[in-house]
């Protein structure tokens, strides 16, 4: 039997119960009665639903952006200007002194003495895990953003060389970065040697700079 057959069979059943009951006690307290009980049952199965549609609803968004602009290459000192770009579209304020930021990069360490004051720059083992954290007046509430300029140590060859596997800790939770580099209007990008863009296409499997980033 199909299922909306047999929820109609189900429907009739009770209706032909319920219209037998109400012939044999017709009395108006036995419908007052039932009408209050029906109207119990379907507020607390109402009750449940919301309670369960609630339950459902997403919770707070854990969605947090990182720019990494570089401005500028400089090939003699072997250096890069970067901008830091952190959104915070979530809707948690990251407090100051209450959270960092954590990222993986092969080239580009952060020049200790270029970075901004009320942020101690780490890093971590001795490998290429480096940690930013932020202290007085540095929070980041939430639906806003916050940049700062550093120099580097060394220049990024190749985009897999660049920061990468970056998240936001706070005092209470980890959140993954979104993490966009943006390289195309770096000055000193030619200095680079880079291939045209038609070279570029044509030597797609390149590992340049050039063919990596794009």
């Amino acid at each position: 039997m199909k299922p909306s057959k047999a929820l109609f069979v189900i429907c009739t059943l009770f209706k032909n119960v319920f219209l037998y009951w109400c012939h044999i006690d017709k009395t108006p307290r036995f419908i007052a009665n039932f009408r209050v009980i029906f109207k119990q049952s379907f507020l607390l199965y109402f009750l449940l639903i919301s309670i369960f549609f609630l339950s459902c609803s997403p919770k707070d968004k854990s969605f947090v952006v990182f720019d990494y602009t570089i401005e500028k290459i400089d090939l003699k000192n072997n250096s890069m200007d970067v901008v830091f770009t952190i959104t915070n579209l979530t809707s948690i304020d990251f407090k100051e002194n209450e959270w960092s930021l954590h990222w993986n990069q092969i080239l580009g360490e952060p020049q200790t003495e270029s970075v901004p004051e009320g942020i101690d720059f780490e890093r971590v083992n001795g490998n290429s895990y480096f940690v930013f954290n932020f202290g007085d007046s540095w929070t980041l509430s939430a639906e806003e953003s916050i940049s700062f300029r550093i120099v580097t140590k060394g220049v990024m060859s190749r985009l897999a060389l660049g920061p990468k596997g970056a998240f936001v800790v706070t005092s209470n939770q980890s959140i993954d970065l979104h993490t966009n580099i943006h390289w195309q209007e770096a000055k000193g990008l030619e200095d680079l040697n880079l291939p045209t863009a038609k070279q570029g296409i044509r030597t797609s499997k390149t590992s340049t700079l050039y063919r990596k980033i794009l």
